[in-house]
């Protein structure tokens, strides 16, 4: 995705991101990655790239167990990085061809470096739902609160939603919003990053 505004403002923004998903037997993986820049009247404003995967084996039809991975750096936002991996236990509350929805709770470990490195054990606790409206319009939303084990007020949100419309076999127009929260930002930044984004 690409925008830019000059003449009284001068906006440029831009978006990319790769989704993989492979499902065979009770294998499932996702893989994703996505970076966004944007900067007004010359000043960055956002520089963030986040790399995660997540792999999921199903034990029966609605109880799965997995593992999830996620990398991400904000360099307005002065993280340097922060890596979670995170085993989990998954349910679908519902799983057919129209509707998903599932929960997922999991205890791992987290790295950071945010005004200084730090690492200590997480929890886990994530949501999902896709709905399939039709042949070609996908809607979906996900939100993933990760504490601090030993201090709930030290933790970060991840809160997506979007649609996807399928325009022909190979290309499809998704927009998205994403909110990250961060309870502890570094000194003098913000505790939300509010990203819209569109793109083919």
């Amino acid at each position: 995705g690409v925008g830019f505004a000059t003449g009284n403002t001068d906006n440029l923004n831009l978006s990319a991101q790769l989704l993989a998903s492979y499902f065979k037997g009770p294998h499932e993986l996702y893989l994703g990655a996505d970076y966004f820049y944007a900067e007004n009247l010359g000043v960055q404003t956002t520089n963030n790239l986040r790399i995660y995967g997540t792999y999921n084996r199903l034990v029966t039809d609605l109880f799965y167990l997995g593992s999830a991975v996620d990398f991400f750096t904000d360099e307005p936002a002065a993280l340097d990085y922060r890596l979670t991996a995170i085993p989990h236990l998954g349910y679908f509350f519902v799983k057919n061809d129209q509707v998903k929805l599932s929960v997922e709770a999991g205890l791992g470990y987290l790295w950071e470096d945010q005004g200084g490195r730090d690492d200590y054990l997480v929890w886990r606790l994530s949501q999902r739902l896709e709905m399939r409206l039709s042949d070609r319009v996908t809607l979906w939303e996900s939100v993933s609160l990760v504490p601090r084990a030993s201090d709930f007020s030290n933790s970060y949100v991840v809160a997506e939603a979007g649609v996807r419309t399928r325009l022909s076999d190979r290309w499809a127009f998704r927009t998205f919003v994403r909110n990250i929260y961060d309870s502890t930002p570094a000194s003098g930044e913000v505790e939300n990053d509010l990203s819209l984004i569109a793109g083919v």
